[in-house]
């Protein structure tokens, strides 16, 4: 049976916003790579790093959630979401906010790629993870 992968993406977010890493990093391949290099944090390879980088990004911050405003299955294994992240960093007292699209790729049953789009918007993310759907298929 092929797994509903937007129903995966849906239960990644809850993951994260628990901050589960366990039940996070299970929803990687062991080669996973998680690119922010359109942000100023960069690429991770592999889950040890994956795991490292959401460890720390989850460090400086006393509250943080991710709601993602759009879930679409792209087809060949690719999903797209728009997320709102909300969050307050640590010794913080104001909120911090800021929009992203993010592209999972998957080979079923786990993600492969994750790539994060802020710098370009999140139009601009969508159309990028609709050209790699049409790349796999």
């Amino acid at each position: 049976m092929t797994p509903d992968l937007v129903e995966l993406v849906r239960g990644f977010f809850e993951a994260l916003n628990r901050r589960d890493l366990d039940t996070v990093m299970s929803f990687h391949a062991p080669n996973a790579i998680w690119d922010a290099s359109n942000t100023a944090a960069g690429m991770f390879e592999g889950t040890g790093a994956i795991r490292g980088f959401l460890a720390d990004w989850y460090g400086a911050f006393d509250e943080w959630a991710g709601e993602p405003q759009e879930l679409l299955d792209l087809g060949n294994g690719v999903e797209f979401a728009s997320v709102r992240w909300t969050g307050r960093l640590v010794g913080g007292d104001a909120s911090v906010q800021a929009r992203a699209a993010l592209a999972f790729a998957f080979t079923s049953p786990v993600m492969t790629r994750v790539t994060v789009y802020t710098r370009f918007g999140i139009d601009e993310g969508r159309a990028a993870a609709e050209r790699l759907a049409g790349r796999r298929g």
